[in-house]
C-alpha cells in the first residue's frame, strides 16, 4: 500500500503536465526523469503538509499500514499532485531568471596572448 501512496500521485502529475503542455514528449528517458522529480516534489510537499499542517509526528514506513493514515495521505498527496503542474506553469510564466557572465580585463588579456 505504501508504494501506491508514494508513486501514484506522481503519475497523476505527469499526465496532467503532459496534457497541459503539448510541447512535452513521451520519450522513455525524459519521462522517467520527470517522474522521479515529481515523486520527490510530491512526497516532500505531502510530508510537509502531514507533519507541519496536520501535526502528525513520527511518520515512518509503518504508518502507511494504517488505513486511516493512508487515506489521509492519499487525499493530500493526490491534491498536491493535481496542483503541482499548475503551480509549475504559473511559476514559469511569472518568474524569470537571467544572468550575465563577464570576465575581468586581466583574464581576457591573458587568453588573447595565448
Amino acid at each position: 500500500m505504501s508504494f501506491i501512496a508514494l508513486f501514484l500521485p506522481a503519475c497523476i502529475s505527469l499526465i496532467i503536465r503532459h496534457k497541459r503542455n503539448s510541447k512535452l514528449k513521451w520519450s522513455v528517458p525524459e519521462s522517467i526523469i520527470e517522474y522521479g522529480i515529481l515523486v520527490l516534489i510530491n512526497v516532500l510537499i505531502s510530508q510537509c503538509v502531514v507533519v507541519y499542517v496536520l501535526g502528525i509526528g513520527g511518520v515512518d514506513a509503518s504508518a502507511f499500514q494504517s488505513m486511516p493514515f493512508l487515506t489521509k495521505y492519499l487525499v493530500i498527496s493526490i491534491a498536491v499532485a493535481w496542483l503541482t503542474p499548475y503551480l509549475e506553469e504559473i511559476g514559469r510564466k511569472n518568474i524569470g531568471v537571467s544572468f550575465k557572465v563577464e570576465g575581468s580585463k586581466e583574464v581576457q588579456d591573458n587568453t588573447e596572448q595565448d
